[in-house]
């Protein structure tokens, strides 16, 4: 977290020092300083929103549970899955699923403005990340393993049981 603030605080400090210059060198070019350093800004912001859309995984259906200290921490079975992932799957899946999707809804919310309808006639887009597979296989694995150690304990009953009446048949 520190390096991440060091990171933000550097960038404005730099921003600081090179955005009066910037802007004069654009009035000298064209006539609009600030206007171009907006677009500019504009052009480097829809940048880093397809950067994000096409190269970071979705994690808003991972569960959150409570780690130590109180932080709220994902498991790591999700952690796994998530990045189990490959990039390239990630960016053809935002690509045939995603964009159509939204480009649908837009299109549908243009035409219809004012409708309470829902524009989701076809559904939700097909899922690339199945949360619910993971934490069923997670809880399915606890119960695999509490029940075999409770069949080892039954058997390990049984056979003390069988011991002891062989015991007390022989004498």
């Amino acid at each position: 977290m520190s390096f991440a603030v060091f990171v933000n605080l550097f960038g404005a400090g730099v921003l600081t020092l090179f955005v009066p210059s910037l802007t004069k060198s654009l009035q000298n070019l064209n006539g609009n300083g600030q206007s171009s350093l907006l677009g500019i800004f504009v052009g480097l912001n829809v940048l880093s929103l397809l950067l994000i859309f096409f190269f970071v995984p979705e994690t808003a259906g991972a569960t959150l549970g409570k780690g130590e200290g109180g932080l709220n921490s994902i498991s790591l079975e999700e952690l796994n899955y998530i990045f189990g992932v490959s990039t390239l799957d990630h960016i053809k899946y935002q690509l045939r699923h995603m964009v159509p999707w939204a480009l649908d809804r837009l299109s549908w919310r243009i035409v219809h403005p004012f409708s309470q309808k829902s524009p989701d006639s076809d559904g939700p887009p097909e899922v690339l990340y199945t949360w619910v597979n993971v934490r069923n296989a997670r809880r399915e694995e606890e119960r695999r393993q509490e029940g075999a150690v409770s069949t080892q304990l039954t058997n390990e009953r049984q056979r003390q049981m069988s011991g002891d009446s062989e015991i007390t048949d022989s004498s």
